[in-house]
């Protein structure tokens, strides 16, 4: 049936083309030589029911008791109980005119991107004849941590997750498929040009800074990331006079990491980004991470209190904080980072605002893509996890290889130490003996799925899109735009205390409310003993660190030498074992590059852009500095040892000369393993496909039927704003059904769409029976399923956030799209809610009107919205008032948990209008004024005989437009 739907698309596609040909359109399709391309966006929401992500709430006995889930989509999660904004796929399909094969760049809203699931999709797209192979799919995951997750076999990633569901495995294959097929039949005539621009105002660098057993500061500073936005803008050439808008593809580094354990399933801040730009651009827009292992929030105690930064959107300040700070303050930041996109968009296509356009229009690139596979290093040939610094250990503090899952434990917690001197591991290192600097355990099928490492490149044109298959800290995506650019001479080795330079990214003048006010000092020499380096531990740059010289070296050595021979057959004995003397240490990345040396007849990239959580899974990757210096988190899921990014680097470069020169990759000596390795993730990709495509559609046959019809049970009341419209109506079961709501505004006669579930409308289920009294209603047909939809109406800050700044007065519907199982069938139904109006709030309190000496003087005590809707929808367990933005002790700067869009909390009075009544009719109206520094409105009025002064309800007015319902007479 896929099949015969996907062959009617194409016909269509081609049919259109001729007709627009027979009309005169200016560029028939077919007599297009150059780039072509397509877009699709697919819905991929799980069931309702499954735990929606790494923050779901852990299952304990009163979950077992209580609600049921007749699909067990949950292990050990709490299930979810509703939607807050919807998942999706999007697909954007490229080929050029020079013959080479399509390729598809897609994103999902998985946790992660791992391998398996990327070969179910090859297997369908083979048996649907679609050009597109599964080597040529380059899947993004935008790392959402409020995500159902289940489609992995790597059984690690359960802990994290949930155990792995071949339904939902089989599920996201076939929505994946279908986006592809569609963006395939939707090839058209295209061109290309690309963008960057900076934001550093979404991220905080959460790898974390220290300082080191010798002194030396590790880590890395709170501001120290890759703060570039990559906008790739692609426009359909059908018409070449009338280009239109196709896709928008962007990369940009940043943790699917605001919410917290809402048990709702959510995009998290990609819903409301795609919103932004989507709505904009009127074309889909897929996006990729790049250095997200060291990108996230910032959080709110990365500062002292009181010191949270600020930034402006259109004149309105938000706080610089979006690490677990719930969902109004993410699509502050999305809405953030929306317009610095948005600008680099409308720059490519000819905008002056400043912002370089660093690939212009092409009508005709090169679009290639190679998959590689490479088995690890010969001094580490497999992936790993839990690694553990081998010195403390020999010190007398054992560490335990993913006794932490997955970090390093170290016994020190426990309260034990061995009777070891912390002089043994150096004299054993200064005695000459190989003795490994760190130790871990093997993570095939508990981290990684396979035991190989994938890479891959794209080339389109003069732009590199290279994935390191992991979690990359910005020193690789550094390491490795650098080394593909064009520039020649300029090669990143990682971040360094002692480049200025580099101090200067991490310390911007000014950027922390004003602080640090100057310069921040790289590493200096205090003497022939010491160096004065900055505390990585200090955002605002103030403290500093007395380094002993000899520390100082040694980190200058691990972040500077070249890495040049770490893998080579001879030295495999000490590749992990560092050298006693810093002149002979591998230290951070190899030193090789385009346009120079081996690879100096093949010039770099325009835009090289490195990927991150994008066609496999190798965990964090950090630089042999970081690797070497302590032990951490993002360490401890480190792959392939100590020279992993080193690797990962110098791969890819190869890659890259081949897309680019046709310069052949070199081999590896340990790429038998890779070939063997790949004979069997074929065959259980097979196998796992076999299985799942027959569970899914097994499962799907044996759901009952649930009590109908379809039908509206609770109607929208009239609200104000500040307040939340609900309507909940009879649908289907939570596998059959997963309702698609959106709201609709009556405008100009008309109704038309206002907001759907991108962050915007939530869907709830409402709560389900216990097991022991619904399986049997279940299983005969009985149970009624219940859910509900509801709307916030609100005043938004910053006012640019929403369009016009508010939800208009008006009147509104919500219209709901689902299905039913009832008479053994699958059946759609569409139902529409009354009408309800929403209008201004009216809760301006005002104080007593007095009038003394032809003076009216009116107080108004500050204007406070209320944190919360006015009725809060029992469906929705997410709201509480939890005290932030109160100023509490121990409070957040803002309330997380009080509503689900930015909503204002304060306003100030605009205007003052005064009544002058007599007999019952209003014969003038009186301005007030303002008295300078106090909330007092005065007006001078000499009153006719018989007449009194009114303030009328209305009287009073905010910069949003609300007003007060008292009457006032004096």
């Amino acid at each position: 049936m896929r099949r015969q739907v996907v062959g009617l698309s194409v016909a269509s596609v081609l049919l259109a083309g001729g007709v627009a040909a027979a009309r005169g359109a200016p560029s028939h399709p077919h007599h297009w030589t150059g780039l072509r391309a397509g877009a699709a966006t697919v819905d991929a929401t799980w069931h309702v029911g499954a735990s929606a992500g790494q923050y779901a709430a852990t299952i304990n006995g009163n979950d077992i008791k209580g609600e049921w889930d007749p699909n067990v989509a949950s292990v050990l999660k709490r299930s979810s109980y509703g939607v807050a904004s919807r998942l999706s796929m999007t697909a954007i399909v490229l080929q050029d005119g020079h013959g080479d094969p399509p390729i598809a760049l897609v994103r999902d809203d998985n946790y992660l991107a791992q391998d398996m699931l990327v070969r179910r999709v090859g297997q369908i797209l083979a048996a649907d004849h679609s050009p597109v192979t599964y080597d040529h799919i380059l899947l993004s995951a935008s790392h959402d941590h409020s995500s159902p997750y289940y489609s992995t076999p790597a059984a690690g990633v359960w802990l994290f997750q949930d155990v792995m569901d071949l339904r939902m495995f089989e599920y996201q294959a076939r929505r994946m498929a279908t986006a592809i097929e569609r963006a395939t039949a939707r090839l058209r005539p295209a061109r290309l040009g690309a963008a960057t621009v900076g934001f550093r105002g979404f991220q905080g660098n959460i790898a974390g800074a220290g300082v080191n057993e010798d002194g030396s500061p590790t880590g890395y500073p709170l501001q120290d990331n890759d703060h570039q936005v990559v906008v790739m803008r692609i426009d359909d050439m059908t018409q070449p006079s009338r280009p239109r808008p196709l896709a928008t593809w962007v990369n940009y580094a940043e943790h699917g990491e605001s919410l917290d354990e809402y048990d709702l399933i959510s995009e998290d801040w990609m819903a409301p980004f795609a919103r932004y730009v989507t709505r904009a651009t009127h074309a889909p827009v897929a996006f990729s991470q790049g250095s997200v292992g060291s990108a996230e929030g910032p959080y709110e105690d990365a500062y002292p209190a009181g010191d949270v930064p600020t930034i402006k959107d259109h004149g309105d300040r938000v706080y610089e904080v979006y690490g677990h700070m719930g969902y109004a303050q993410a699509e502050r930041g999305a809405h953030l980072l929306a317009e610095r996109v948005l600008r680099a968009w409308r720059a490519i296509g000819g905008a002056h605002n400043g912002v370089r356009v660093a690939v212009p229009w092409r009508r005709n690139p090169r679009v290639t893509m190679l998959t590689r596979w490479f088995a690890g290093p010969l001094s580490h040939p497999y992936p790993s996890v839990g690694n553990c610094r081998t010195g403390p250990t020999l010190g007398g503090d054992p560490g335990v290889p993913a006794g932490g899952l997955p970090d390093c434990q170290r016994t020190d917690s426990l309260g034990l130490t061995l009777p070891l001197s912390p002089q043994l591991f150096r004299q054993l290192k200064r005695a000459g003996a190989p003795i490994p600097d760190n130790y871990d355990v093997p993570s095939v099928e508990l981290v990684e799925e396979n035991l190989a490492l994938k890479l891959q490149a794209v080339r389109i044109g003069s732009v590199l899109l290279a994935s390191c298959a992991c979690e990359p800290q910005s020193d690789l995506v550094k390491a490795l735009e650098t080394r593909t650019d064009r520039r020649s001479r300029t090669m990143f080795d990682g971040f360094n205390y002692a480049s200025q330079a580099d101090v200067d990214e991490a310390w911007p003048v000014g950027y922390d409310h004003g602080r640090p006010r100057h310069r921040v000092r790289a590493c200096y020499r205090l003497s022939a003993s010491a160096y004065s380096c900055p505390d990585p531990r200090d955002p605002l740059g103030q403290s500093r660190l007395r380094v002993p010289t000899a520390a100082f070296r040694h980190m200058e050595a691990e972040v500077s030498n070249d890495a040049a021979g770490w893998n080579a057959l001879g030295y495999v004995a000490h590749a992990g074992s560092e050298p006693v003397n810093d002149a002979k240490v591998k230290g951070n990345f190899t030193a090789v590059q385009l346009g120079a040396g081996r690879y100096a007849h093949c010039s770099g990239y325009a835009l090289p852009v490195g990927l991150g959580h994008t066609g496999d899974y190798n965990g964090y990757t950090v630089s042999y500095r970081e690797y070497e210096a302590r032990d951490s988190y993002r360490k401890a899921l480190t792959s392939y040892g100590p020279h992993t990014a080193d690797y990962m680097v110098t791969n890819l470069v190869a890659m890259a000369a081949q897309l680019k020169c046709g310069t052949p990759v070199p081999a590896q000596p340990t790429d038998v393993i890779a070939v063997l390795d790949q004979q069997r993730a074929t065959i259980e990709a097979a196998l796992l496909g076999r299985i799942s495509s027959a569970y899914y559609d097994g499962w799907s046959a044996l759901i009952p039927n649930s009590a109908g019809p379809a039908r509206a049970v609770q109607q929208p009341h009239n609200i104000s704003r500040f307040d939340a419209a609900t309507f909940s109506w009879v649908g289907g079961d939570n596998w059959t059904d997963n309702p698609a709501v959106i709201v609709q505004r009556r405008r100009h006669g008309r109704w038309t769409k206002f907001a759907d579930q991108s962050g915007e409308v939530q869907v709830v289920l409402d709560s389900r029976p216990a097991l022991t009294t619904a399986a049997l209603q279940r299983l005969t047909g009985h149970q009624r399923w219940q859910w509900t939809a509801s709307m916030e109406a609100f005043d938004a800050y910053p006012r640019a956030d929403v369009p016009g700044g508010q939800t208009p007065s008006g009147r509104y519907r919500f219209v709901v799209r689902g299905h039913i199982h009832q008479a053994g069938k699958v059946r759609r139904y569409r139902l529409r809610s009354r009408v309800f109006t929403v209008s201004p709030w009216r809760g301006i309190h005002v104080g007593r009107l007095r009038l003394v000496d032809d003076r009216a003087t009116l107080h108004i005590p500050a204007i406070r919205y209320p944190r919360l809707p006015v009725h809060v929808p029992p469906q929705l367990r997410f709201y509480r008032d939890d005290g932030g933005g109160t100023g509490r002790h121990g409070a957040s700067v803002l309330c997380k948990t009080c509503t689900f869009r930015p909503w204002a909390t304060r306003g100030h009075v605009a205007s003052v209008r005064f009544d002058v009544v007599s007999h019952g009719s209003v014969i003038r109206r009186v301005r007030a004024r303002q008295r300078p520094h106090r909330r007092d409105w005065t007006a001078h009025v000499r009153l006719p005989q018989g007449a009194h002064l009114v303030l009328p309800a209305g009287g009073v007015r905010d910069q949003y437009g609300e007003t007060n319902h008292a009457v006032r007479r004096a």
